[in-house]
């Protein structure tokens, strides 16, 4: 990982998977916006989630299994 301080912000290094870049750089044409732009507003909105409700996050470990999404609606 690599932090580089700079004026606007710290640099960081991710690896994705194949298919994950695919999509990203897909929708990034198709929305004329750039990976590293939506990857940062979905990292602020990932915290922001968090912050709000914990218990509803994304497993943070590896072992843990995600929370039922209660934005699903019960197919009754």
């Amino acid at each position: 990982m690599s932090k580089t301080k700079g004026k606007r912000g710290v640099r960081l290094s991710v690896t994705l998977e194949e298919n994950e870049y695919s999509e990203l750089t897909r929708l990034g044409s198709e929305l004329d916006l750039p990976a590293a732009r939506m990857i940062r507003r979905a990292v602020s909105e990932f915290i922001s989630r968090y912050r709000e409700s914990p218990e509803a996050g994304l497993p943070l470990k590896a072992t843990e299994t995600p929370a039922p999404d209660s934005r699903k609606r019960s197919s009754r």
